[in-house]
């Protein structure tokens, strides 16, 4: 395996070793420092703004005195050399805000493209690979249709027994409907479950 120092660095920074936690930490951290620097650029473009309006005042200012005098005018010309270029700068922050804010909005979409990945490694697929390939299929139509899924899951335990009939069920209930939830949670989906559980002696 290849040696990787910075994924070993952000293991230990985020406490977990799963690859999914690495990166959506390394996102969240972008995200926080892309979030201050939207802060202090937004207090500068204020600044500046504040700067050209009341350099602006200056400016008519100076004009006020006249073609004939010759400080005045110098003053003026230097003064609009300053507000042209400090406008192409309010033009450059405005344009560093947009990129920034966008790509807050990447991350975030980043983040919730490794967990809906991660999730999906989770899902328990049904062992039988014919099953397997009917239900995938059965769902992909239904969201095609853009409707709900809806559909009745039977599965049968040989061999089971009879002391640990009560603590298996209730155990595969739970294991189920939380691989269900950690599957729909992050697409935003809901569900509803009627969830019967028996036994057969």
């Amino acid at each position: 395996m290849a040696e990787t120092p910075n994924i070993n660095e952000l293991r230990e920074a985020c406490g977990s070793d799963e690859l999914c936690h690495v990166f959506t930490f390394l996102e969240s951290q972008d995200m926080t420092e892309d979030e201050g620097f939207l802060i202090r650029m937004g207090d500068e473009s204020t600044k500046l703004r504040a700067k050209l309006d009341k350099r602006n005042d200056t400016i008519d200012e100076a004009w006020s005195f006249g073609p004939d005098n010759e400080v005045a005018k110098a003053g003026e010309h230097c003064l609009v050399e300053s507000q042209v270029r400090d406008r192409r700068r309010l033009d450059l922050i405005a344009q560093l805000l947009l990129l920034t804010r966008e790509g807050l909005e990447e991350k975030k979409a980043h983040i919730e493209k490794i967990k809906a990945i991660q999730t999906q490694k989770r899902v328990r697929r049904c062992p039988d690979p014919e099953y397997a390939r009917k239900m995938i299929v059965a769902i992909d139509a239904v969201r095609v249709r853009g409707d709900s899924v809806g559909g009745v899951v039977t599965c049968i335990v040989r061999n089971l027994p009879g002391d640990l009939v009560h603590q298996f069920l209730t155990n595969l209930k739970l294991n189920w409907l939380r691989q269900l939830y950690q599957y729909l949670q992050p697409r935003a989906l809901s569900l509803a479950v009627d969830l019967q559980v028996f036994h057969h002696h």
